[in-house]
């Protein structure tokens, strides 16, 4: 019976973790955070909360019915199309105009992943996102206009949002 009953439990504790979507990205345009090995943003989709060192916010993320992979908070909004994408196509996510600038190979942790770098632009705000169709969010490059800001976040692992 004590064998049954610690089977039950293990299956459990996998099931969550293969349900648990986390996904973390290091901001490497801060020199200490890859230094320190410190998680600067993390969008956990099954608590619906995006988390970074320093302060915790709601994370939407959208349904299947929408048509598209996507999240949003405060800062930033991200909708790619569930179906394939090209260059230069563009769309309209949550009232935010997105578009395909290019498609680029990446060598990444000696291998080659093709992403298409997508431009949203909300205001004097410029974000790039760095899409594989394969691999999801690689990348995320925020460039904040007047405040010169500019981060820089990679993923942690080798799949991104929403992968």
């Amino acid at each position: 019976m004590n064998l049954k009953f610690f089977a039950i439990i293990i299956l459990s504790l996998v099931s969550f973790q293969a349900l648990s979507k986390e996904y973390k990205y290091i901001d490497y345009s801060v020199s200490d955070s890859f230094e320190n090995g410190r998680v600067q943003l993390v969008l956990d989709v099954s608590s619906g909360y995006v988390k970074s060192s320093d302060w915790v916010e709601r994370l939407d993320v959208c349904d299947q019915a929408s048509g598209y992979y996507c999240f949003s908070y405060k800062a930033v909004s991200f909708y790619v199309p569930r179906s394939a994408i090209s260059v230069d196509e563009k769309w309209n996510g949550g009232g935010i105009p997105f578009n395909v600038l290019r498609a680029e190979t990446l060598h990444i942790f000696d291998t080659n992943k093709k992403v298409f770098i997508i431009k949203a632009t909300r205001g004097d705000r410029n974000d790039l996102f760095y899409y594989s169709e394969d691999d999801g969010l690689i990348a995320i490059k925020h460039d904040r206009g007047n405040s010169r800001r500019v981060g820089f976040f990679m993923i942690v692992g080798v799949k991104g949002f929403p992968y």
